[in-house]
């Protein structure tokens, strides 16, 4: 039997240079979903949302790689020029990709998949990247 533990951690000011609209955008909130295995049970057995231990550790690794690099920054790609107002205003992160949601949670997926499993009985299912109430995008196993 599994339990799902979904973890919602919350940026306070992150924005994301997207290339292609040569704009900013927020990035508010990203939820890792995380299935715990519990050893028992019927494995048809639809899982609980709860959040215990796997969460807690999930979060506190999260919260000590992630949220302190991206915190009050801007995610810009590699390579990418940006306005000099931009840059003046935010520190900038680089990253490997045009950091639409889609790629945030690609890349937040293919980072902690492999981490999850070592920290916890558990293992990465989705992630979601959220900004604003409707702009969401999910990228799962």
């Amino acid at each position: 039997m599994s339990k799902k533990v979904v973890i919602t951690i919350d940026f306070n000011i992150t924005i994301r240079y997207i290339t292609s609209l040569q704009g900013t955008f927020p990035l508010e909130s990203v939820a890792l979903e995380v299935m715990e295995d519990l050893g028992v049970g019927n494995p048809n057995d639809t899982p609980e949302i709860v959040s215990g231990v796997p969460g807690r550790t999930v979060r506190s690794v999260f919260n000590r790689t992630i949220v302190d690099a991206w915190q009050g920054k801007m995610l810009v790609q590699k390579g990418v020029a940006v306005p000099t107002a931009l840059s003046k205003a935010f520190p900038i992160v680089r990253v490997n990709y045009s950091p639409s949601l889609i790629h945030v949670a690609e890349a937040l997926f293919n980072a902690f998949s492999p981490v999850v499993p070592t920290i916890t009985n558990a293992r990465l299912v989705s992630v979601r990247a959220r900004a604003g109430r409707h702009a969401r995008a999910i990228f799962s196993e």
